[in-house]
C-alpha cells in the first residue's frame, strides 16, 4: 500500500521520507515553523565574524558549493559581498558530454565576476561505470554522481583545512531524507539515503581501486573531525 502526504504529493515509498501519524510528511512539518529570519541573519554575521578571526592557512576563509546556477550565484556574491568573507568556489562536475553550454556559461560567469573556483571532473570512464552499476542495482543511475556532487566540497576543505561549507539546501529538510543531518551542521549528510555512507563500493568493479574513484568517496568522520 503506498500512503501519500496530505498536504504535499510525497509518497512514503521514496527512500528516506517517512509520513507521521496524521499522514503528514517531514518537511511539511518543517516549514509549519516559521522561520525567525532576524534571527537567522544574526546566526549568520556572528558566524562571519567568527570565520575572519580565524582564517585557514590557505587564506580562504570559506568554501561555497557551487553548480554555477542562479542560487550558487546568489550565495557566492553574499558571501564575498555582504559578509565581506573569501570564499573558494568549488563546483563538481560531471563528464563533458553531460555538461550544456548554459552550465558552463554560469560558471565562466562566476569566474568574471572575480571569484577563485576549482572545478572538479572526475574520470568520465570511471564515472559512466559507476552509474552503470548503479542503473543495474536500482534503476537509477544518479546514486554515484550525487557521491561525487556531495564530497567534493569537504574532500577539498579538508585537503586545505577550511573549516566552513556553505551549501544550498539542507536536502533532509527539503525532501524528506532523515537518515543524516537534520540542521545546520552538515557533517552527517554523508548517511543521508543516497549517499549511502559516503562509500561508492558497491558499485566498483573488481578492477577498480580507492585512488581511481576519490572524488566519490566522502572524507572520513575522522577526517572531517580533525578539520574542525
Amino acid at each position: 500500500m503506498i500512503n501519500i502526504c496530505k498536504k504535499c504529493v510525497a509518497v512514503d515509498t521514496r527512500p528516506g521520507l517517512e509520513l507521521d501519524n496524521e499522514q503528514v510528511c517531514f518537511p511539511c512539518r518543517v516549514i509549519e515553523n516559521k522561520i525567525d529570519w532576524s534571527s537567522r541573519r544574526k546566526e549568520l554575521d556572528e558566524l562571519a565574524l567568527q570565520l575572519k578571526k580565524t582564517q585557514s592557512p590557505s587564506g580562504y576563509d570559506c568554501i561555497v558549493s557551487v553548480s554555477g546556477g542562479k542560487d550558487s550565484t546568489r550565495q557566492s556574491i553574499i558571501v564575498r559581498d555582504e559578509l565581506k568573507l573569501k570564499p573558494l568556489l568549488v563546483c563538481s562536475a560531471g563528464p563533458p558530454e553531460l555538461q550544456t553550454e548554459v552550465g558552463i556559461d554560469n560558471l565562466t560567469n562566476l569566474i568574471k565576476l572575480g571569484f577563485d573556483c576549482v572545478s572538479v571532473t572526475p574520470s568520465p570512464e570511471k564515472y559512466k561505470t559507476l552509474m552503470k552499476n548503479s542503473l543495474i542495482m536500482h534503476g537509477n543511475h544518479g546514486h554515484p554522481t550525487e557521491m561525487a556532487l556531495y564530497s567534493t566540497a569537504p574532500r577539498i576543505a579538508t585537503n586545505y583545512k577550511i573549516r566552513t561549507i556553505f551549501l544550498g539546501e539542507n536536502n533532509a529538510l527539503t525532501y524528506g531524507d532523515i537518515g543524516g543531518s537534520l540542521g545546520g551542521d552538515a557533517n552527517r549528510i554523508k548517511y543521508n539515503n543516497t549517499l549511502s555512507g559516503g562509500i561508492p563500493t558497491k558499485y566498483m568493479e573488481p578492477w577498480m581501486k580507492k585512488s581511481d574513484v576519490l572524488w566519490h568517496y566522502f572524507p572520513s568522520d575522522k577526517d572531517i573531525k580533525r578539520g574542525n
